[in-house]
This record gives C-alpha cells, structure tokens and sequence, in this order.
C-alpha cells in the first residue's frame, strides 16, 4: 500500500509542473526582456498568442501549449474520472474478494501450485547453462541438530568476463 508520503509527492510533483506550465508565457517575457540586445523582441514575444497562451513562432511549426495544458489536462483527468465512475455505476472503487489463484486449476492444492520462484525456475535453468550459474547449499550443523542452511550462488557474466575484463587488462598495461 501507497505510503502517505508518497502519495503526497506525487500531487506535489503534478502540481509543480502543471505550475510551470502555467507560468511559462512568463518565462517567455522573462527570457525576451534578457535576450532583447541580441534579438528583437518583438520577434521573441511573437510565440505570445495571447497573455497566457503560447503559440508556434514559425510557420509550419507545431508546438503544444503549455498553458493550455494546464487547463485542458485537469479538465480530461476530471472528465475521464467521472466517466468511469457513471459507466462502473460506482464500481471503482468496490473492492472485489476472490481467493487467490493457484496455477490457474481451481482444484489445485496450496503446497503443490507455483510459486513466483516456480514460474521463473525454467527460465532460471536456462539461463544457467549462459551464465554458467554455480550454486552451493551447505548445512551448519551441531551435535543435536541443524543449526541453519547457507546457500551461495555465483553467476558469470560472459560479457563482463570474456569482454569487459581482457579489455580492461589489455588497456591498463598499455
């Protein structure tokens, strides 16, 4: 689950940039007004359509306003959201319980349906014989009993090992 943090973030993320775009026929005045002994500005304030909406300077040049961005994707978000509210007829956000899948056979026990690590198993095996995986299990054990289980696993990495490492040797010799 989200943290509120998080989730706080985000809105302000969101927010910062719909602000910038909103402020961006300023940042146009701002940068015309700094760059006005270089280049006109009539011809730097010529991307001004109006107060507030920035359009293309140059023919056959499209551009996206980003001042209409700031009130055209509000405005989608709200739409598309209570549009999804009225066709799920306030569905979405009921919380729909069913049990969890096993395998996709309803009839399939706990203990014997794959796991995530099941799924990925093939193709671990596979790539082992690339990689050249080398895996050991070792038990630690005292007079009475297991005491743990340590697992170690050592990938080779064909590129690093055949490519990068003689290139680096061959490079620092020189």
């Amino acid at each position: 689950e989200p943290s509120r943090s998080g989730a706080f973030a985000s809105i302000v993320l969101a927010l910062t940039g719909l602000a910038l775009a909103a402020a961006s026929p300023v940042e146009v005045r701002v940068l015309a007004r700094g760059l006005s002994s270089i280049v006109p500005v009539r011809s730097t304030l010529g991307g001004l359509r109006s107060p507030w909406v920035l359009q293309p300077v140059f023919a056959g040049f499209s551009i996206l306003s980003p001042s209409w961005l700031w009130v055209v994707l509000p405005t989608a978000i709200v739409a598309v959201t209570l549009g999804a509210l009225l066709l799920s007829r306030g569905g979405l956000f009921r919380v729909r319980r069913a049990p969890s899948w096993h395998s996709g056979a309803p009839e399939t026990a706990e203990a014997a349906a794959y796991t995530a690590f099941g799924f990925a198993n093939p193709l671990r095996h596979v790539l082992s014989n690339v990689l050249g995986t080398n895996r050991t299990v070792g038990t630690e054990s005292s007079a009475v009993a297991a005491v743990g289980v340590t697992s170690r696993e050592r990938v080779v990495e064909p590129v690093e090992t055949y490519l990068y490492r003689p290139v680096a040797r061959a490079t620092l010799a020189i």
